[in-house]
């Protein structure tokens, strides 16, 4: 059993060159998804492919999944990824990898007032 982890990851794959995926690579996805989430974690899905995009509703791999873990892209699942952010593990970060990570609280920036 995986145990959970204290900081939660959030996992983005992308199936950019994925013109077909059957019954098996459904199953891979949905181990994947639900393995993370039980770690504490999230999932996120990106790619145009219309066939594949159509096989993974058919396989239940949406339902899993969920509409807002889908995106046409991988600038569009980073964005998603990191709003999602916990923000006391951003404020703790000095990494700031994505360009999105500037609109989290870092280290030396101030909790916007409310």
């Amino acid at each position: 059993m995986e145990e959970r982890s204290s900081i939660p990851k959030t996992k983005l794959m992308g199936l950019k060159g994925l013109w077909k995926i059957d019954l098996s690579g459904a199953g891979l996805l949905l181990k994947e998804i639900r393995r993370g989430r039980r770690a504490g974690g999230d999932f996120h899905i990106f790619t145009t492919n219309a066939p594949a995009l159509r096989i993974m509703r058919q396989l239940h791999v949406f339902d899993e999944l969920g509409e807002d873990n889908m995106h046409n892209n991988k600038g569009e699942a980073i964005a998603a990824a990191v709003k999602a952010a916990d923000d006391d593990i951003c404020r703790g970060c000095e990494l700031r990898i994505f360009m999105e990570c500037a609109t989290k609280p870092g280290p030396g920036k101030k909790p916007p007032r409310g």
